[in-house]
């Protein structure tokens, strides 16, 4: 399998195809890109290539434009924190939130109701047992943000976080 930007994937021992490391503008970083399900790869590979060159033209207003949700999530979690008494990473306020988040270093490419999600797990200071998880539906923005839990989306709405 080859994916135009990434090159050739190789199959793994779990029959998932990964590429080589690829440098990803949005996260400053290389992520290696993993392809979840090579079936519903074939069913459309110009969908998973569409998805893939949109999101490695991401630039950083997809993470402005997502940084709202991403700072409810922060809310929502140490507003429990606090009522609990547990300390919690303070961030002063929603335009310092992806100073906190590390970036994933792998990019899983999967389907579902025939869209194609680039989704990566994160690290961040505030919830360090959950993570945080960013989807980008057909690679161009982020469509959800939550605690890495491998869901796609918010159960069918257009909701980026759910609380």
């Amino acid at each position: 399998m080859e994916i135009p930007r990434l090159g050739p994937l190789t199959l793994d021992e779990e029959g998932e195809h990964s590429s080589e490391p690829v440098p990803v503008p949005i996260f400053g970083r290389s992520c290696v890109f993993t392809v979840a399900d090579p079936d519903g790869y074939a069913t459309e590979p110009e969908a998973v290539h569409r998805a893939v060159a949109a999101f490695l033209d991401l630039d950083g207003s997809a993470l402005a434009a997502a940084a709202p949700d991403a700072y409810e999530y922060y809310r929502d979690v140490t507003d429990f924190f606090e009522a609990e008494g547990y300390p919690y990473t303070r961030v002063p306020d929603v335009s310092r939130i992806w100073e906190h988040v590390t970036f994933g270093p792998d990019v899983r490419i999967e389907r579902e109701d025939g869209r194609v999600y680039l989704s990566v797990e994160c690290e961040c200071s505030w919830e360090v047992e959950h993570g945080l998880q960013l989807v980008f539906r057909d690679g161009r923005a982020i469509s959800r943000i939550g605690p890495y839990d491998g869901h796609l989306t918010n159960n069918g709405t257009d909701a980026i976080y759910r609380s």
